[in-house]
This record gives C-alpha cells, sequence and structure tokens, in this order.
C-alpha cells in the first residue's frame, strides 16, 4: 500500500490517532533517508536546522538542472519530492510545532502539509515547484514568506 492508501484506510477504520502517528513516522524515515543521501550523494551535512535550508535548496538545485537535461520520469520524481519535502517539513515542525496531515486545506488531497495552528506549509509542493522551475521557485523566499505568516498571527 501506499503512504496514502494506508494513511486512508486507517481514516476509514476511524482510527485518526494512529493515522497521525504512522505519517509522522513515515515522514520521519522520509526525512532521515534526506539526511543520509545529502551526506553520501552531495558531502553535504543536514542536521534539521533551519539553517541548513540553504543546502537543501542547492541539492534541490542540482535535482532541477538534472531535470532540464533529461526530465525526471514522475515515480522517481514523487520519491524525491517525498524525500526532501520530509526534511524540510521535519525542520519546520521541529521549529514551529506544527504536525503533518495527510490532505491541505489549500492544495487538496494527498499533498502531506504541516498543520500550524493558524496556517499550513506544504513542503513537499515547494520542493516540487523547486526541481521543475529552478531559481524562480527557491524555497528560502517561500520559508521566509510562511514565517512572516506565522509572526503575523502570534
Amino acid at each position: 500500500m501506499t503512504l496514502g492508501t494506508l494513511g486512508l484506510w486507517m481514516l476509514w477504520n476511524g482510527d485518526k490517532q494512529r493515522v497521525k502517528q504512522y505519517l509522522q513516522q513515515r515522514m520521519e524515515r522520509f526525512a532521515q533517508q534526506a539526511v543520509e543521501v545529502a551526506m553520501q550523494e552531495f558531502k553535504t551535512e543536514l542536521d534539521y536546522r533551519l539553517e541548513t535550508l540553504d543546502r537543501l535548496d542547492a541539492i534541490l538545485d542540482l535535482f532541477h538542472k538534472r531535470h532540464q537535461q533529461l526530465p525526471i520520469p514522475e515515480k522517481e520524481l514523487s520519491q524525491l519530492v517525498l524525500t526532501w519535502g520530509a526534511y524540510l517539513g521535519t525542520v519546520l515542525q521541529n521549529t514551529y510545532n506544527g504536525h503533518w496531515e495527510q490532505d491541505s486545506l489549500m492544495a487538496g488531497k494527498n499533498t502531506y502539509p504541516l498543520r500550524f495552528t493558524t496556517t499550513e506549509a506544504i513542503p513537499i509542493i515547494w520542493c516540487l515547484r523547486r526541481i521543475r522551475k529552478g531559481e524562480a521557485a527557491n524555497i528560502l523566499p517561500v520559508i521566509e514568506k510562511f514565517e512572516n505568516d506565522l509572526k503575523r498571527v502570534e
């Protein structure tokens, strides 16, 4: 079963708490995979701090350049954005105390947003845009806007 299918099955069975725990564990594993790949393939240390997001953006830029030369197949692209988006989301979660959801209020089903008290972040989509659009979709300004939105409502 895919991440979404299992979560949906558990939701149909009325166990929302187990769905949240499962989703949290899966995202933590994807984020850890990003940390390991960053070190092994890119010789880049990611340690779940906001200060590492420029390194993440540089890695996503490499994927963008690869995607420009030869489009990354959709299945591989989905795995990439899930892995790197989970890392980005985990950094935001650790910093701002959000929780993972399966569906976004803004972006729809199976977009895996992070929900905060007054807003949500969609790091998987942010990473997808970065890979597809390059520098025009740099994640650092997106994070800055997100932080400003959080501060505005506090």
